[in-house]
């Protein structure tokens, strides 16, 4: 999965596109654990131009200049780029269940949630201040976001 955040963001270095693209830890999703903090298992980029789509954070030189998260809150702090953030989640239950991805208050303009398809394809779920109320993915305080996800 990877969300784009347009806001006040991060400013990480980068690891100069060489190499292969950064790999985060999958953080496998069951019914034990009622919360996850996904901040140590995520990697940065920062689009200081704010040019950047899918396409191109996903593969080739953009794709290896994701920087790993260190923190468990990644405090993103102030500049003008887009961030975008990506992280890898498993549903480990035997069947398909809904869930909840909360980005907690944070001053963020824009957001927006890709969630892969079967059809190689990308839903794109968008919340953030300025988003209109009618175009959330929730209509919550803080970006909130509902998928499903198929076992395995």
């Amino acid at each position: 999965m990877l969300l784009s955040l347009s806001f006040p963001g991060h400013s990480a270095s980068q690891n100069k596109g060489k190499g292969e693209p950064v790999r985060t830890e999958v953080v496998m999703l069951d019914e034990t654990t009622g919360k996850y903090s996904l901040g140590c298992h995520m990697a940065l980029l920062a689009d200081k131009a704010g040019k950047w789509h899918i396409e191109d954070v996903i593969s080739g030189d953009v794709a290896r200049q994701f920087v790993p998260s260190k923190w468990d809150t990644p405090n993103l702090g102030l500049t003008e780029a887009s961030v975008w953030v990506r992280f890898r989640l498993r549903n480990a239950l035997p069947v398909a269940k809904e869930w909840l991805l909360e980005v907690p208050f944070a001053p963020i303009d824009r957001i927006e949630l890709y969630l892969p398809s079967a059809s190689g394809k990308w839903q794109i779920l968008k919340s953030g201040e300025g988003i209109p109320l009618h175009e959330r993915a929730s209509e919550y305080p803080n970006p909130l976001f509902y998928f499903s996800m198929k076992p395995g």
